[in-house]
């Protein structure tokens, strides 16, 4: 019922019938600075309201389920912030990286706490147990520069002459690799990203990175370079303007 109260004022305040969802008349009374002050009063009360509702509902979250998801976070090189955490926890569409999505309490406390309740809870666990903030910024020791984050080469002209020939071969060259991190010891998330994306986390070695450069010689299309290495188009666009960057460096040095 509050709910359908609230929507009903937000409507009303956004000069909206909200029966039809169909704007009203601009001289209509509703559009009136007067009016709309009342119902903006209005509105804050019931969202004040609804906050108490929320206050006096039993979190069910644990520290333990907190502990092993930011455990997750870190192995996969994700930040930690109060604001990351609850996205998880809420299943919100603002996460977009499949990985995040495949971990296991992806969306569990959805309708179950609201966001204000997970965030508090949230922001009160990280002051116990790490620095408060994005610990993948500046006021992270452990954080490296990335000086070729602005890399342009997979975001200028697109190219793509890697044909099925070629493709298939340096597909079997990459399988021939191996892989350095499998088996029970992997986080279950990882485990499960890499049924779809086999070598999802696994250490670049100095051969998969030969075989990266060549075939950028050949495309610069990322989600098609991710297929063919088993890896998530970010972390294969990330190696690779990392590799062209160390070599204009070099080559500098060279001149």
């Amino acid at each position: 019922m509050l709910q359908k109260t609230r929507h009903f004022i937000d409507a009303l305040y956004q000069n909206v019938d909200p029966y039809t969802n169909s704007p009203l008349p601009p001289d209509s009374v509703f559009a009136t600075d007067r009016v709309r002050h009342a119902l903006n009063n209005l509105r804050s009360v019931l969202r004040e309201s609804n906050n108490g509702k929320e206050a006096g509902k039993e979190i069910t979250l644990s520290d333990r389920e907190l502990d092993i998801l930011c455990t997750d976070l870190r192995t996969a090189g994700f930040s930690i912030t109060a604001t990351q955490l609850t996205h998880i926890l809420l299943g919100s569409r603002r996460v977009v990286d499949p990985l995040l999505r495949s971990i296991s309490v992806f969306g569990k406390y959805r309708g179950v706490c609201s966001k204000i309740q997970l965030r508090r809870y949230c922001e009160n666990y990280l002051q116990g147990h790490f620095i408060q903030g994005d610990d993948a910024k500046a006021g992270n020791p452990n954080r490296k520069p990335r000086p070729w984050k602005d890399e342009p080469f997979f975001k200028k002209d697109p190219f793509d002459q890697l044909d099925e020939q070629e493709y298939d071969r340096l597909g079997r060259e990459i399988a021939e690799l191996g892989l350095k991190r499998s088996g029970t010891k992997l986080p279950a998330f990882i485990a499960r990203i890499r049924e779809r994306l086999p070598r999802s986390y696994e250490p670049w070695s100095r051969e998969e990175r030969a075989l990266l450069m060549e075939a950028m010689c050949y495309t610069n299309n990322g989600e098609k370079l991710g297929r063919l290495f088993g890896r998530g188009a970010k972390s294969v666009t990330e190696e690779g303007k990392r590799l062209i960057h160390l070599s204009r460096q070099r080559h500098a040095e060279q001149a």
